[in-house]
């Protein structure tokens, strides 16, 4: 990757963000499990060899001519398998132990959270509730043995110096880290997903105002949280992902009653303490754009995957909110190399060089699936076609 500007990655995604002048429009391809493919490796090797999908990774990069904005490689299965405290409690099913070996990482859609946990948050808080959780999911797993408190800080250290390490790589590199804290997922999600896509819709129905209730008890906890993270990171930018309280689960009404108000006070807390904040908005949120006009102006980051209509986001949210997106996944992975670059360009010139505030990106993220000439194409586009 040469940079032909004055500007670092860094410098740019700040301007980007609030609409100011660049001379490059960024290119972020969210390259995770695509690597595997890309390296020739399985996905099994890419999820369980630490130094496989380093190498994965490393290759991937360099042979695309690299990228603009990132995240730092921390790990193939962090966040899968061992959610922690991020309230995702549902199960993965793994290549290689529940698919053949190069079936990509799934989570599996079943019910975690019961009807009667909204009153244990009410009633005990929002963290409690996920350490409840987080109990129940382990009494349906084999017994593992139990870590020493010696070990438990020993693997904690040595995490702490692998994201070191990892972070100053790739900042050396000039790539600019996307976040500095994953931050939060909306709490009318988190029970979506614990409940099931089954479950949750008949408990927003028959009792709702419980459920209201359990998301206004966890709101504060988790934006207490959130400012925590961020207080312990160099970078000042946040993430908050959503995909259940989009247009394609629930209508105007539930979203103005049970996600917005308590998600408006989630981002402008973030903004507030100084942060600015990336939405991670998978499915489609055409419906709802007119409501992110009432988030903080030029400091937030829209990431559309393709179900989105982007030109209608541009469209509504005008300079009040820079957008990332949106090559999607059916055209990376069944498209041709000239349908893909002819899209990012349609992208680059009637999104980024028109209005500016504008970040190529995939859908999502680059599906583990796609043609590998494909994201050479995307990649093309983005390191070639973006300068200003």
């Amino acid at each position: 990757m040469v940079n032909k500007g004055t500007m670092t990655n860094e410098e740019r995604l700040r301007k980007t963000i609030r609409f100011e002048e660049t001379d490059k429009i960024l290119f972020y391809p969210a390259i995770m499990q695509f690597a595997a493919k890309y390296a020739g490796i399985t996905q099994q090797e890419f999820m369980e060899d630490q130094g496989k999908a380093d190498a994965a990774y490393e290759k991937t990069f360099i042979e695309l001519g690299g990228w603009d904005v990132g995240r730092p490689m921390l790990g193939p299965r962090l966040g899968s398998e061992d959610s922690g405290m991020s309230g995702l409690a549902m199960s993965c099913g793994l290549p290689g132990r529940d698919f053949t070996n190069n079936t990509t990482m799934q989570f599996i859609e079943e019910e975690v959270m019961k009807p009667e946990d909204y009153d244990y948050i009410i009633d005990h808080g929002y963290f409690a509730f996920l350490k409840l959780l987080s109990e129940r999911r382990s009494q349906n797993k084999p017994p593992v043995p139990k870590m020493s408190e010696e070990e438990k800080q020993a693997a904690r250290e040595k995490q702490e110096q692998r994201i070191k390490r990892e972070t100053e790589k790739w900042e050396k590199r000039g790539v600019a880290n996307l976040m500095g804290g994953m931050g939060s997922i909306p709490p009318f999600d988190i029970f979506s997903i614990n409940r099931s896509v089954s479950k949750f819709p008949m408990d927003v129905r028959r009792m709702p105002d419980k459920v209201k209730a359990a998301i206004e008890t966890a709101m504060p906890e988790i934006i207490e949280q959130s400012l925590k993270e961020l207080e312990a990171s160099p970078v000042k930018r946040i993430g908050t992902a959503a995909s259940r309280s989009s247009g394609t689960f629930i209508g105007t009404k539930h979203f103005e009653e049970f996600v917005l108000p308590t998600w408006l006070d989630y981002v402008w807390a973030m903004a507030d303490a100084g942060a600015d904040i990336i939405f991670h908005c998978d499915c489609d949120w055409t419906r709802f754009l007119p409501y992110f006009k009432e988030f903080p102006a030029k400091r937030c980051l829209l990431q559309l995957d393709g179900a989105t209509d982007i030109w209608k986001a541009r469209e509504i949210l005008k300079d009040h909110m820079a957008i990332q997106g949106d090559v999607p996944a059916p055209l990376l992975t069944l498209g041709t190399p000239d349908e893909v670059f002819v899209y990012c360009k349609k992208l680059i010139d009637e999104i980024g060089k028109e209005g500016g505030g504008f970040m190529l990106a995939a859908g999502c993220c680059t599906p583990d699936q796609s043609a590998i000439e494909n994201v050479r194409a995307m990649a093309r586009a983005g390191n070639e076609e973006t300068w200003l």
